[in-house]
């Protein structure tokens, strides 16, 4: 599903809406994001030891069932 010409599995959804606005999926991939912090090669330089490794996940994230929410009960008495 992730190659170039791969069919695509939502024919004909031209949008998403998300948090953030709507997303223009370019074929399958709906949205992609990268994040960095700091300078690498300074990080390698400095560390006294380097783990280098490889992990896999499974690509579903967890729905988290806890709403955002809380509950004030202000007594003035």
């Amino acid at each position: 599903a992730m190659e170039p010409d791969a069919p695509l599995v939502h024919d004909g959804s031209p949008s998403f809406e998300s948090s953030s606005g709507p997303i223009q999926p370019e074929g399958n991939v709906v949205n992609h994001s990268t994040w960095s912090s700091g300078d690498m090669e300074q990080g390698f330089s400095e560390s006294d030891q380097i783990f280098e490794h490889t992990f896999t996940t499974t690509w579903v994230h967890q729905g988290y069932m806890e709403p955002y929410a809380c509950v004030v009960d202000i007594d003035d008495a």
